[in-house]
């Protein structure tokens, strides 16, 4: 199995929306990342996070913070 860390900083702060048969949470945002080269332009991704880690994301996670995504 592959694995790749990530620095990012918070583009957009997290929002939580739920399933509709269970009800389970789930958090997104857009996280921002540099490239490779010094003159590369940075990239944006969406990061998703389920259950218990949306609600986290949510209450904890603010725009322009640094965290290290897996």
């Amino acid at each position: 199995m592959n694995h790749c860390f990530l620095e990012v900083r918070v583009k957009q702060a997290p929002t939580v929306r739920y399933t509709q048969g269970n009800q389970t949470p789930i958090g997104e945002m857009e996280v921002l990342f540099d490239g490779l080269r010094p003159d590369d332009p940075p990239s944006t991704i969406k990061v998703v996070g389920w259950g218990n880690l949306a609600q986290e994301l949510q209450k904890s996670v603010k725009v322009q913070q640094k965290l290290i995504i897996e």
